[in-house]
């Protein structure tokens, strides 16, 4: 599976969101950014509980699932942005 139909879930601690960075971070390939929201470890941590059905590689990479998509466009909504469709 390509990256194009994968998606990563990550939590940003710090209050300033540095985007190009976070993409960076994820390696080559990972251009899209569906959405960011602030969030603790735990936060984080929950969120791969939640969706871990959908775990493709590891523990970063996600299936775009139907629940998945529609957690990134609950995001999205709030923040004023269109949804993403698959």
């Amino acid at each position: 599976m390509d990256s194009d139909a994968l998606t990563r879930l990550a939590n940003r601690r710090r209050s300033r969101l540095d985007l190009a960075q976070r993409k960076r971070s994820f390696g080559p390939g990972w251009q899209h950014v569906l959405a960011v929201q602030p969030g603790t470890l735990a936060d984080e941590r929950a969120l791969h509980a939640r969706f871990a059905e959908h775990v493709v590689s590891g523990r970063e990479y996600f299936t775009p699932a139907p629940d998945l998509i529609a957690y990134i466009n609950e995001i999205r909504l709030r923040l004023g942005v269109e949804p993403f469709t698959v």
